[in-house]
C-alpha cells in the first residue's frame, strides 16, 4: 500500500492519510482497480475501490502520478514570476490528475522546516451528467464532479517514497496479472 501523509507543519485537527493500493488480480472483479482511503485525524472521509479497467491507457495515469511524485525535486524552489514588470513569484506546481483523483503539489524550501511539499488531494465522491452529453449539438448538457479534498504537508522525500512505492505496487500487480494469464483488456 502507498501511503502519503502529513509529516510536517501538522495543522490541529490532526494529520492527513492517503493510502492507494492496486488491488491484486486474484479476483476477476478487483482486475485494474485501486483502493483509495483519505483519512484525517483518523477518521476516514473516503474509502472507495476505483476501477482503471475501461481505460484504454488503463494503469498510464496513476503510473504518471507515481512518477511525477518521484521527480519533486525538479519542483523544489521553482517559481514563477507574477508579470514582468513585478517582483513577487507563484511557486511551481504539478497537477496529475485521473477520473477520481486529482494530486496537486508545489515543493519550496522553508527557513523553519527545510524542503517543505504542499500536496492537495481531490478524490470524486460523485459524478453528475445532465442532457445528452453524447449529442451535445442537439440540446442542453452539462456535468459536474463532487469531490472531497484535503492537504498534506510532507518532506520531498516522503512523497518520493510514495510514488515509489506505488510504482513498485503497479508492476507486481501487472506481473501477476501476466502469470494468472489475465488478458489486459479483459472486459469483465
Amino acid at each position: 500500500m502507498a501511503t502519503l501523509q502529513t509529516t510536517v507543519n501538522h495543522f490541529a485537527r490532526g494529520h492527513t492519510v492517503l493510502e492507494l493500493t492496486p488491488n491484486a488480480p486474484t479476483q476477476r472483479d478487483l482486475v485494474d482497480t485501486y483502493r483509495v482511503r483519505l483519512s484525517v485525524h483518523d477518521q476516514v472521509l473516503y474509502d472507495r475501490i476505483q476501477s482503471v479497467r475501461d481505460w484504454q491507457m488503463r494503469h498510464r495515469y496513476v503510473e504518471d502520478i507515481a512518477k511525477a511524485c518521484c521527480r519533486v525535486q525538479q519542483v523544489l524552489g521553482q517559481e514563477l514570476p507574477h508579470t514582468d514588470d513585478d517582483d513577487g513569484y507563484f511557486p511551481l506546481s504539478m497537477d496529475m490528475t485521473t477520473d477520481w483523483l486529482t494530486i496537486s503539489f508545489r515543493a519550496a524550501p522553508t527557513k523553519k522546516i527545510g524542503d517543505l511539499v504542499v500536496v492537495q488531494v481531490y478524490v470524486e465522491q460523485a459524478k453528475t451528467r445532465v442532457g445528452d452529453t453524447y449529442h451535445r449539438s442537439r440540446g442542453q448538457w452539462g456535468g459536474w464532479q463532487e469531490l472531497i479534498g484535503a492537504v498534506i504537508c510532507c518532506t520531498p522525500a516522503d512523497i518520493i517514497m510514495f510514488g515509489t512505492q506505488l510504482l513498485d505496487e503497479i508492476s507486481a500487480v501487472e506481473q501477476a496479472r501476466i502469470l494468472l494469464g489475465v488478458p489486459p483488456y479483459d472486459n469483465l
